[in-house]
């Protein structure tokens, strides 16, 4: 759903981008799908993004192709899809190849593959000893499976283990996850599992955990469910306070539930996502995942990522207090 590229730094100088017919047209079109969905490493703690940024300086670079290439990494900065990746061993010899050794020290020191492909000039891995896998040399890099296999929408299938292995590339890199269900519950296992299942996944990259904060937008207690655990808006409210406080001693992240229920005369709210700081995507089947035991009556549900400006709308409209279509029924805080 967000697979993570690579791309060597060698791919953004002149002769590589000049290469291209138009110039940098390959690069550009990857830097544009991820755009849409995907992350990009920023490798060596941050000092890939600084020496891809001095290629601008080249007399020889295209100024069009590099207009359009800056506009794609600024705009990924902006959606947070730049991953910053820890410093790996000092390099030797020449940086090209320093860069192409960086990548591939990241990608294996990953218990889980940590990029779906390295994206190297040709030159580069023409001339390099290395024949990992994941290297794909830039010319072929639109038309490799790795690139290929990217998906924006797809189904799932409802238990829990299916929910995690879909949710961890999604929640590894963000720092926040708004999950947004008019059903959702700390009253139901099922619900409150994949409460548990975020808090467990968010912010989990190279064998560390950061905090990070966890939203919840939920429906009327006394408007949704079943009929034995109707109740008020308050009562549920510390109803999830108190189902939280374990999760918060286990994983330090923040938590914020809202509560949501309808208007006079105006919609119910109905739509399920996950939002990420980086991503968003539409779970139309809702948020309650079975154990895997149950799989043979999990059912499966559709997953669609949605376009960016569309996640900012759900969040700073539909889902807020003063813009919203829905009915404010009040927020608490929890761990902050």
């Amino acid at each position: 759903m967000l697979g993570q590229y690579a791309i060597t730094p060698d791919a953004f100088e002149a002769a590589a981008i000049k290469e291209m017919t138009p110039p940098g047209v390959v690069l550009i079109q990857i830097l544009r799908g991820l755009c849409e969905h995907g992350l990009l490493a920023n490798l060596q703690g941050a000092e890939w993004i600084r020496e891809v940024s001095r290629q601008k300086m080249d007399p020889a670079m295209p100024t069009d192709a590099w207009n359009k290439i800056e506009a794609c990494l600024k705009r990924l900065t902006d959606m947070h899809r730049l991953v910053i990746h820890p410093k790996s061993s000092p390099g030797a010899g020449d940086k090209d190849f320093h860069w192409l050794k960086s990548a591939i020290e990241r990608h294996a020191a990953s218990s889980d593959p940590c990029f779906e492909a390295v994206f190297a000039s040709d030159v580069v891995l023409g001339c390099s000893a290395m024949k990992e896998d994941v290297l794909v040399p830039l010319s072929g890099a639109l038309e490799c499976p790795q690139w290929a296999k990217r998906q924006q929408s797809g189904t799932l299938l409802r238990t829990e283990s299916a929910l995690r292995e879909v949710l961890q590339p999604f929640l590894r890199y963000a720092q926040q996850v708004v999950l947004i269900d008019p059903y959702m519950t700390c009253r139901h296992e099922k619900f409150f599992n994949t409460v548990q299942s975020c808090a467990d996944l968010l912010g989990r990259a190279h064998g560390t955990q950061v905090p990070g904060r966890i939203v919840i937008h939920a429906g009327d207690p006394d408007g949704f469910g079943l009929d034995e655990h109707r109740e008020s808006a308050e009562q549920r409210l510390d109803r999830w306070e108190k189902e939280l406080q374990p999760v918060i001693s286990r994983w330090k992240h923040c938590f914020q539930i809202s509560l949501w229920g309808k208007k006079p005369g105006g919609p119910n709210p109905h739509d399920r996502f996950i939002i990420t700081d980086q991503c968003a995507v539409s779970v139309p089947g809702g948020l309650d995942f079975l154990p895997d035991a149950a799989a043979s009556r999990a059912g499966t549900t559709e997953w669609t990522v949605l376009p960016h400006l569309r996640a900012l709308d759900i969040q700073q409209g539909d889902y807020h207090h003063a813009k919203s279509p829905f009915r404010y029924l009040g927020t608490r805080k929890v761990g902050v």
